[in-house]
């Protein structure tokens, strides 16, 4: 145990702020949030901090959404200047006197990183526990620039429940959120009206949970200036002072009544371990939880007896009924976990005295509630909440496989500690009844697929010259009522470098633009005529309709089959009658064709709509081509 400190500032003297309500059914269901930069003042006693907020505050506005009904966010980028936090890595994990670093402010004689300094204000919103869309979940590489705005569809077909939106830039999302951008976000829906819970001010709050740090000037006073500060020993940043709305250490005042509390944990890294006390005793026989991450419980819940525990963007939905306290009457809530958390436990009892330096937990104070006169109310909590869904009957989970899994920092020589996932198996050796080793799987193994079948032997090479004089294409016919045949291309392969065959792909993945395209029927003149042969398709020799055309492409041309050396279509001259269908960019209007003479000894250009890409007999003797 190290020394205690010396608080710095004076606990529970600003008044718990509540964050500006949104109700999407009040505007329609469209709601436009900034993104903004701007100062806030954390302590009554402290200087303002520069910050980036939602709307421009910390936190931002509490957006509340009815279930089942679609809301549009509108998120604008206004943020300017550099990142409003300073990022630093301390050079020793303890001072000269041996208090751990993060438990102080200041920089601790680390230095400004560069890199977090230069970043500017690009961000993305996300709606954590959401069911979103993934074009609009705020995936962290889908970033917008200041001064550009981003339209997100958010459909809300999900239980009642307390959601909250942060930024969620790829890499920097810790510090984005540091500086200030998180807000809450409440689900509602029909069933919990039923229930009678309260809903709104006063008797519903919202609290939002977060631990700040700042720097110090010359002489050793707060700035106000948002410290992000880390050490060699360990990898996150645990600041040690306790912010619940944007506020540290506040105050609620609370008639005698009960209270709806929306607790999350919106730290970077800490976990809380929260217990209320009066005048030094734990009082958590007031608590009731009656929801969780994902909404209302089965049946309320006591709150187990050394506190609850909170991991990082956790939320919990309690009652605390204060009915029977006098006026005056004033409650303390306080965290006894340690960071980072292991699990030990603490009793509540001792929760006042939980200051723990080694543990990095310097101030074990969260807020106070006061209770003021007014009409005393004590609601009845049913025991029954949520209906819409029922636990697997035991029968059913017979059979199912059972795990026992722990998030596990593993310390690494010379690197920073990582995070890993341990499955913990019951062993009989003297290390006890759970080690970190892996578990055998108790599932059967996967089938294992089949191999792929032998390539086909390859080709006489004698038979290399002897190819089809045209071949089909690989698109539908134009003719009423009939279906594209199945068509599989002869593979071409050599002795001595097989290439096995890929499998077909659509055809729109070989067309470029093909949302630009579409189908256009042109019958090619006959060679003796001025005019088109329009009974083509319905010839004998309609099922070779596709036959002029090869697979080679320049952009969206394709081009027909080669020219022999005297510059004369190969194959039979019925081939020339027939229609053929190709792509074409789009079009107002179907284009006007023109038909020259053609004549079959002595091709003549065929001119036709270029911005339909028709084709063309060229004279040359090397090639007939399409434009």
């Amino acid at each position: 145990m190290v020394r205690a400190l010396t608080v710095p500032l004076v606990p529970f003297v600003d008044a718990l702020p509540v964050p500006q309500r949104l109700v999407a059914a009040e505007h329609q269901g469209r709601l436009t949030i900034c993104m903004r930069s701007s100062a806030h003042r954390f302590h009554r006693d402290l200087p303002e901090s520069p910050i980036w907020g939602y709307d421009g505050t910390v936190p931002g506005p509490t957006i509340e959404v009815e279930r089942g009904q679609p809301v549009t966010v509108e998120w604008r980028n206004e943020l300017a200047g550099r990142l409003p936090v300073v990022v630093t890595l301390a050079p020793t994990a303890t001072d000269a006197e041996g208090v751990p670093v993060q438990c102080v402010e200041g920089l601790s004689g680390g230095t400004p990183d560069p890199h977090a300094a230069a970043l500017a204000g690009y961000t993305v919103a996300h709606l954590h526990g959401g069911l979103t869309p993934a074009s609009y979940d705020g995936w962290t590489e889908n970033v917008f620039a200041p001064g550009q705005p981003a339209v997100f569809h958010y459909p809300m077909d999900q239980r009642a429940a307390l959601l909250w939106y942060h930024d969620h830039v790829m890499g920097v999302t810790r510090f984005n959120v540091y500086a200030g951008l998180a807000g809450l976000w409440i689900v509602r829906d029909a069933r919990e009206r039923e229930l009678g819970l309260p809903e709104g001010p006063p008797f519903e709050v919202p609290l939002l949970i977060q631990d700040r740090n700042f720097d110090l000037d010359g002489h050793g006073r707060l700035t106000g200036r948002l410290v992000h500060k880390t050490d060699p020993e360990v990898m996150e940043a645990f600041p040690p002072f306790t912010v619940v709305n944007g506020k540290i250490w506040p105050v609620l005042d609370v008639q005698p009544a009960t209270y709806r509390f929306r607790v999350i944990n919106g730290s970077n890294a800490r976990t809380y371990r929260l217990v209320l006390l009066r005048d030094g005793q734990p009082e958590l026989d007031r608590i009731t939880q009656i929801g969780t991450d994902q909404g209302l419980l089965g049946a309320p819940a006591r709150v187990p007896p050394d506190g609850l525990v909170l991991a990082s963007a956790e939320r919990a939905d309690l009652l605390i009924d204060f009915s029977d306290l006098v006026p005056g009457t004033q409650l303390t809530l306080h965290n006894t976990a340690t960071a980072p958390f292991d699990g030990a436990p603490f009793p509540a009892a001792d929760a006042a005295h939980a200051a723990d330096l080694a543990g990095l937990l310097p101030y074990p104070q969260v807020m106070a509630i006061r209770i003021v006169p007014g009409p005393g109310t004590r609601r009845t909590i049913p025991a029954e909440l949520a209906t819409d869904y029922r636990p697997p009957a035991p029968e059913a989970l017979a059979g199912a496989p059972r795990r026992a899994i722990a998030l596990v920092e593993r310390e690494l020589d010379g690197e920073p500690n990582m995070l890993t996932m341990r499955e913990l198996a019951i062993v009989d050796d003297d290390t006890g009844p759970l080690d970190g080793r892996h578990a055998p799987d108790p599932r059967p193994p996967r089938p294992v697929p089949d191999p792929l079948p032998a390539p086909d032997p390859p080709r006489d090479p004698r038979w290399r010259h002897r190819r089809p004089p045209h071949h089909r294409h690989r698109c539908a016919r134009t003719q009423a009522g009939r279906r594209p045949r199945p068509h599989r291309r002869r593979q071409r392969t050599r002795p001595e470098r097989h290439r096995p065959r890929q499998p077909q792909r659509d055809r729109r993945d070989r067309r470029p633009l093909h949302h630009l395209q579409r189908q256009v029927h042109v019958p090619l003149p006959h060679p003796r005529t001025r005019r088109p042969r329009h009974d083509a398709p319905l010839r004998n020799h309609a099922r070779g309709a596709h036959a002029l055309h090869e697979l080679r492409h320049e952009g969206d041309v394709r081009r027909p089959v080669g020219v022999g050396r005297r510059g004369q279509l190969r194959g039979s001259p019925d081939q020339c009658r027939l229609s053929t269908t190709f792509s074409a960019p789009v079009a107002p209007a179907r284009p006007k064709m023109s038909y020259p003479s053609m004549n079959w000894s002595r091709p003549k250009r065929c001119v036709t709509n270029r911005a339909a890409s028709i084709c063309r007999a060229a004279t040359s003797r090397s090639s007939v081509g399409v434009e």
